[in-house]
């Protein structure tokens, strides 16, 4: 059902008249994807397939935050470090011709792959707390990658910063995304 309602909403006649759109999906879920009613899962692949500009023109040049509170497989998040120092290096590459088709992604996801999401009995998820908690603070005045990075920040500040850490996915904004709350 949530290929299905994807596929509606890729299709939907006010898309065209949108500035955005966020994508949040909230289950249980496995390496493998997020699970549906039937308990199969859905893989988080799909999402961006039925929202990218060949699926959905409508989208294009606009920016999709994709939220995703689901765990991806069973284990702790927490390792022991000695002494490493990991080190990133990305390149940018411009073409003239070509539009890709993924552009303006933005996702995050409640823990790494293998990890699993935790959640309070009476509040629900940590994850979906601090969103609230984050944005409510600072939507009017950070952009969206900033959000997502004091999200994490936040759970790093936390008791589970041991166990759980968020996952930004599928980075592909060109510009600074900011929400204007009312």
């Amino acid at each position: 059902e949530i290929e299905e309602a994807l596929q509606k909403f890729s299709k939907h006649p006010h898309l065209v008249h949108t500035d955005s759109v966020f994508v949040v999906i909230m289950s249980h879920g496995s390496l493998q994807g997020v699970c549906g009613t039937d308990c199969k899962p859905f893989e988080i692949e799909n999402i961006y397939k039925s929202l990218n500009t060949q699926n959905c023109p409508a989208l294009h040049n606009k920016p999709k935050v994709v939220i995703i509170q689901a765990c991806r497989g069973g284990q702790a998040g927490s390792v022991v470090l000695h002494d490493e120092v990991l080190t990133t290096i990305g390149r940018d590459i411009e073409t003239d011709a070509v539009v890709h088709k993924e552009k303006d992604f933005i996702s995050l996801l409640s823990c790494t792959p293998n990890t699993t999401s935790y959640r309070d009995e009476s509040y629900g998820s940590y994850f979906i707390q601090y969103i609230v908690e984050i944005f409510k603070e600072f939507a009017d005045v950070d952009h969206i990658e900033e959000l997502f990075r004091k999200v994490m920040q936040r759970f790093e500040e936390s008791e589970f910063g041991e166990i759980q850490m968020p996952s930004k996915d599928r980075c592909t904004l060109t510009k600074n995304f900011y929400l204007l709350p009312y």
